[in-house]
């Protein structure tokens, strides 16, 4: 792995959390960000793109807000302490999300890789209701815009 994304300090605050219980609508992960936050993964998701080694970075989320998770339902959830980006550079369509002792880990090919880089510049701009997925309804993954 390049020394460049070892060293790499991602800042601003990304929020990931997921409903408890059987919640048909949103079965999945979701995710907002600050702009600094989302201006710092994409930096992030270029040093990966561009590094000849496949990579993984894990940076700090902070603890969602219930007021934020009132922009899809008024559900009980939980939030992930950290997110892993594992980048398995050349692996085609692989999108696969585990959560491990409240950290969640995302391993995505190149393609969910840009994928997940237009997401996220979405969010930046206050988008949100919409997803990356595979054919696996725990590998969900939404995006919501914002709220303060």
């Amino acid at each position: 792995m390049d020394t460049f994304i070892q060293k790499y300090n991602a800042i601003g605050k990304l929020y990931l959390w997921k409903f408890k219980g059987n919640v048909r609508n949103y079965p999945g992960w979701n995710l907002t960000a600050d702009a600094t936050s989302c201006d710092s993964l994409l930096n992030l998701f270029e040093l990966m793109k561009f590094s000849r080694y496949p990579s993984r970075k894990t940076v700090n989320t902070e603890n969602v807000t219930k007021n934020q998770v009132k922009v899809c339902g008024d559900y009980s959830y939980i939030s992930a302490q950290k997110l892993s980006l594992n980048y398995r550079k050349g692996s085609e369509g692989l999108w696969y999300i585990h959560l491990d002792s409240n950290n969640l880990e995302i391993s995505m090919g190149d393609e969910k890789l840009n994928e997940l880089e237009s997401a996220i510049k979405r969010v930046k701009v206050n988008e949100g209701d919409f997803a990356i997925s595979d054919n696996n309804e725990e590998n969900i993954l939404y995006f919501w815009w914002l709220l303060k």
